[in-house]
């Protein structure tokens, strides 16, 4: 999944390949692994069903990078998402009260 916003941010890139950020979801397996801008993050989906998902804190490797905006918009969507939402190849991650928290286009 490309990352298309985390929080008010955009079209995120890596700082390094100045690329999209890609996440990997696997529901059979229950982990997740993504591209924060800068660092990368792994971790384990706790719960997910039809509507609801719940992701573990994950680890994430620990370069210090001159700007932690993006990293700390998605850390902050992961730990807050409660629902989430699939439609027209999208995927959204919403908090408990159902805001946005990131928007992902499907890739190959």
């Amino acid at each position: 999944w490309k990352v298309l916003q985390a929080g008010e941010i955009r079209n995120p890139i890596s700082i390094k390949s100045k690329e999209a950020l890609i996440f990997e979801f696997n529901a059979g397996e229950l982990t997740f692994f993504g591209d924060l801008g800068c660092n990368t993050i792994r971790g384990k989906i706790k719960s997910i069903d039809p509507k609801n998902i719940e992701f573990g804190p994950g680890a994430s490797t620990k370069m210090a990078c001159i700007d932690m905006s993006v990293e700390n918009e998605i850390l902050k969507a992961i730990s807050e998402t409660k629902t989430y939402q699939i439609a027209e190849n999208q995927l959204t991650l919403l908090d408990q009260n159902g805001a946005l928290l990131m928007l992902f286009q499907a890739v190959d």
